[in-house]
């Protein structure tokens, strides 16, 4: 028997998009200055405690490592000044608070360069990159599952994974693009409406999705999803249940024997929000003019990064262009979909089921964020980055724009955002776009 052999336009249309993809996020390690984003200081901290101590940083005791902190202030190895110390609020370690998965992988790699404190953080920034290489193969392995054309479902996926707030977060040192390959890999193995291994399948989606909320909070606000893709698998439901709970509970385990001992509570952020950040102003804005400013600036730190200031002039355009087209485009991806869900009333296709699953996930955080905004009275003008974790629905959103309006034309609307990124990422800079982080 003749082995498979793989057209020569196939496999360019996988390389193509991840080299893109590589190509710029290699150039942004590098060339953005270490610790400038991202609170990558902090980041880096937790990496560096588990890789060179062989333990979890401790909210309260853990101090920033004073040589990192002479690097974040391109000092290094001369140490920090005590006024230098004073403009980071000394040295509290308040990433610390955070759950350790995406700390424990970049570990490894971090104590191989230790060396090196500056060649560690290119290290584990370079790790980033390949996390993020493989989200974009799983984004597009997912809408392929669910009956998305070849082209689109690339072209989305790409044009999603280089949004520029995007790009530069996941090619810094951050535990935000881990959780996103989790929580894409765990929506592939939702949307299998009739799985051949019932109990199996439910148990590693169990364990996806704990391993999902070990590396960012924020993940669990998929809770609802989960149950509802086990609910509407059919009967016996019982057996599912128990299987998905026992792996769910068993990834949780080691960490509850942890961080109950030493913080009394499963989740050391509750409670202790308000000392991370007293510095900070939370407040919540008042008044419909208020209001309707601060969603504007929402809107725009969810596509571009707050780290950077837009030049004035002619590059505004892209600015307005992005916020309009842009959102617009995942709006009414969004709401469509929503409203072929709200229409059915049994979810047969893959389509349908993945459609049903990526509503109920989009409405699902927008409860949670708004439960989390009056439950601590705070808002902040870069929340809608948490959204990023929930780039699969909204994929599996254009997805089905794309099969309802023509592939065509949602692949050349995509593709034109492709270029609009990597236009931006380009120009920005040569118009000297200065970000605002830097010591």
């Amino acid at each position: 028997m003749q082995p498979r052999r793989w057209p020569a336009s196939s496999v360019l249309a996988w390389l193509i998009p991840i080299a893109v993809l590589l190509g710029l996020q290699t150039v942004l390690v590098f060339r953005e200055q270490i610790f400038s984003p991202v609170d990558e200081l902090q980041h880096v901290d937790y990496v560096r405690t588990i890789a060179l101590q062989a333990r979890l940083p401790v909210f309260g005791d853990q101090q920033v490592d004073l040589g990192l902190v002479s690097l974040y202030f391109h000092q290094y190895p001369a140490p920090p000044t005590a006024a230098q110390l004073q403009r980071i609020g000394g040295a509290p370690s308040y990433e610390s608070l955070q759950f350790p998965v995406y700390y424990m992988a970049a570990a490894p790699v971090y104590k191989a360069l230790s060396f090196d404190p500056k060649l560690a953080v290119y290290g584990v920034r370079l790790l980033n990159v390949l996390f993020s290489a493989a989200w974009l193969v799983l984004l597009i392995l997912l809408l392929r599952r669910v009956g998305v054309g070849r082209v689109p479902a690339i072209s989305v996926s790409l044009a999603l994974t280089l949004i520029p707030g995007v790009a530069l977060r996941d090619s810094q040192v951050i535990n935000e693009v881990l959780v996103s390959v989790l929580v894409t890999a765990l929506f592939i193995l939702l949307v299998d409406r009739f799985p051949q291994r019932p109990r199996l399948h439910s148990a590693v989606e169990g364990a996806v999705f704990a391993l999902a909320i070990l590396t960012k909070l924020t993940a669990v606000a998929l809770l609802p999803v989960v149950v509802l893709a086990w609910l509407t698998r059919g009967r016996p439901q019982r057996p599912r249940f128990l299987a998905g709970a026992a792996g769910f509970g068993l990834t949780l385990a080691p960490w509850l024997a942890w961080a109950i001992p030493v913080y009394g509570i499963p989740v050391p952020f509750v409670g202790r929000h308000p000392r991370i950040f007293h510095l900070a102003d939370f407040a919540l804005p008042h008044g419909l003019g208020s209001w309707s400013s601060y969603l504007g600036r929402l809107v725009h730190y969810f596509w571009f990064p707050w780290e950077w200031q837009l030049p004035s002039g002619a590059w505004r355009w892209l600015d307005v262009a992005t916020l309009s087209i842009g959102s617009l485009l995942l709006v009414v991806a969004t709401v469509w979909g929503g409203l072929h869900v709200a229409r059915r009333r049994a979810w047969q296709s893959p389509m349908d089921r993945a459609l049903l699953l990526s509503s109920a996930s989009l409405i699902s955080f927008a409860l949670a964020y708004a439960v989390f905004v009056v439950w601590l009275n705070r808002i902040w003008e870069t929340d809608f980055r948490e959204l990023y974790l929930f780039f699969a629905p909204l994929a599996i959103a254009l997805g089905y724009l794309a099969l309802r309006v023509g592939p065509r034309v949602v692949s050349a609307i995509t593709i034109g955002f492709v270029a609009l990124w990597l236009v931006a990422d380009v120009g920005f800079y040569l118009a000297g776009t200065c970000p605002r982080c830097y010591p």
